[in-house]
C-alpha cells in the first residue's frame, strides 16, 4: 500500500530508533521499507549486525559512491512496488498516528505534509510539551504519488536544500497539497544533521547557492520538470552473503560472478599456502611394489642385519685382490730402479755421474 523510503549517512545513533517507530506505525498495513545509506560503512556495518535477515519487509540498499539524499532518494522510488511514497529521515522519529492520517489523505490528494514537534537528544512520549515545541511542517518529510514524482524527475542531485525545491516546483504546477495539521513526527534536532551541519547548514555558502538557483527559477517562473531523473548505483545488501560483503569491501567487485571468481581463487591460494606452511607432518602413503622388489629389499635387509649384528669370532670374508707384478731383485737393476724413479724426468749430461755409478757397481 505504500514505500517508506529513507536514507542514512553515519547514523547508527538514532537508526534504531526511527525504524521501530516506522515499523509501529504502519504495523496494520502493507508497506515495505527501502533504507538507502550512503556509502557509510559504519551504518552497514550497524545494519548487518542488528537488522540482516531479520526484517522481511525492509531492504538495505549500500551506495557505492557518496552521493547525497537526494540522488538516492531518486534511486530508491524507481525500486519501490507501490504507488504512495512517503519520505522520511533516519534521525526522525515517526509517531503512531501518523501512518492513520498519510494513508487516508493519500487517496484524495497529490502530496500529504505531516506537521512536526523538534526535539533534542531525548523524548518522552508522556510529556505533554512534547507536541507543541516549534511545530511546523517540515520540506523533507512528505508523502507523495509515484506517477507524480516522476513527472516531476525527481529532486535536484543537489547535496541539500533539493527538498525545499522540489516542493515549490509541485505547488507551482498546481497540485494538491495537504497539510495535516496534526503532529505527526518528532524532528531531532542535533549538530550532524544536514540543516546544522557546518557545510551544509542554513547560513552556509553552499545552501545559499542553492537558494539562489530556486529563487532565478521562481523569477523566471520556470516550474517545469528538470531535464532527467538522477541517479545513482547500489547493492541490496539483502541478496549478499557477509563473507560477499567482506570482499565487495576489500576490492570494490559488485558482480555475482566476479565475486564468485574472487571467492574460488582465494581459495585455492589459501590451500597452497597451506601445503607450504603448514606444521603438521604431511601423511606418507605407502607405495605399493612388486613381489621382485620386495625380494630385493628383503635380501638388502638381511645382508644389512648380518654385517652389523656380526659375531666378532667370525672369520672376514676376504675379497680377491688383484695381483700385482712382483720383481725379482736380481732381475732388477740399478739402472732400471733409478730410471723408474726418475721416469718422467729426461735424462741429461748431468745425469752421467748416476749413470756411470750404476754400470761400474753392475760390473
Amino acid at each position: 500500500m505504500i514505500s517508506i523510503i529513507i536514507t542514512a549517512f553515519n547514523n547508527d545513533k538514532y537508526i534504531d530508533e526511527c525504524l521501530y517507530s516506522v515499523v509501529d506505525s504502519f504495523k496494520d498495513y502493507d508497506y515495505e521499507i527501502l533504507l538507502g545509506i550512503d556509502n557509510c560503512e559504519i551504518t552497514t556495518n550497524h545494519i548487518l549486525n542488528n537488522y540482516k535477515g531479520h526484517s522481511k519487509n525492509i531492504k538495505f540498499y549500500f551506495f557505492k559512491e557518496r552521493y547525497g539524499t537526494y540522488i538516492i532518494r531518486n534511486t530508491l522510488v524507481k525500486e519501490t512496488k507501490y504507488e504512495n511514497l512517503l519520505f522520511f529521515d533516519s534521525d526522525d522519529v515517526m509517531l503512531p498516528v501518523m501512518s492513520k492520517l498519510i494513508i487516508k489523505y493519500m487517496s484524495h490528494f497529490d502530496m500529504i505534509k505531516p506537521m512536526l514537534s523538534q526535539f533534542k537528544d531525548k523524548y518522552n512520549l508522556n510529556d505533554p510539551k512534547l507536541l507543541t515545541q516549534k511545530t511546523t511542517f517540515g520540506e523533507g518529510v512528505f508523502g507523495i504519488k509515484k506517477s507524480l514524482f516522476f513527472e516531476m524527475n525527481g529532486f535536484e542531485p543537489w547535496i541539500c536544500a533539493a527538498d525545499s525545491e522540489f516542493n515549490w516546483r509541485v505547488m507551482c504546477n498546481g497540485k494538491r497539497i495537504k497539510h495535516v495539521e496534526q503532529v505527526c513526527f518528532l524532528y531531532r534536532r542535533h549538530s550532524e544533521s544536514l540543516t546544522n551541519n557546518n557545510d551544509t547548514n542554513l547560513r552556509s555558502r553552499l545552501r545559499h547557492e542553492y537558494h539562489l538557483i530556486t529563487k532565478n527559477k521562481k523569477i523566471k517562473n520556470e516550474c517545469q520538470p528538470i531535464p532527467k531523473l538522477v541517479v545513482g548505483e547500489f547493492l541490496i545488501l539483502n541478496e549478499y552473503s557477509d563473507e560477499d560483503l567482506e570482499i565487495i569491501y576489500k576490492t570494490g567487485i559488485s558482480n555475482i560472478s566476479e565475486i564468485t571468481l574472487y571467492r574460488e581463487l582465494k581459495e585455492k591460494s589459501k590451500i597452497a599456502l597451506e601445503s607450504i606452511f603448514t606444521k603438521t607432518p604431511r601423511k606418507i602413503v605407502n607405495k605399493i611394489i612388486n613381489k621382485e622388489e620386495k625380494t630385493i629389499k628383503e635380501i638388502n635387509k638381511n645382508t644389512i642385519n648380518s654385517i652389523l649384528n656380526r659375531d666378532k669370532n667370525t672369520p672376514k670374508i676376504l675379497t680377491p685382490q688383484p695381483k700385482t707384478q712382483q720383481h725379482n731383485n736380481n732381475t732388477n737393476s740399478n739402472k732400471e730402479t733409478l730410471q723408474k724413479l726418475f721416469l718422467s724426468k729426461r735424462l741429461n749430461k748431468s745425469d752421467s755421474a748416476y749413470m756411470n755409478i750404476g754400470n761400474k757397481i753392475n760390473k
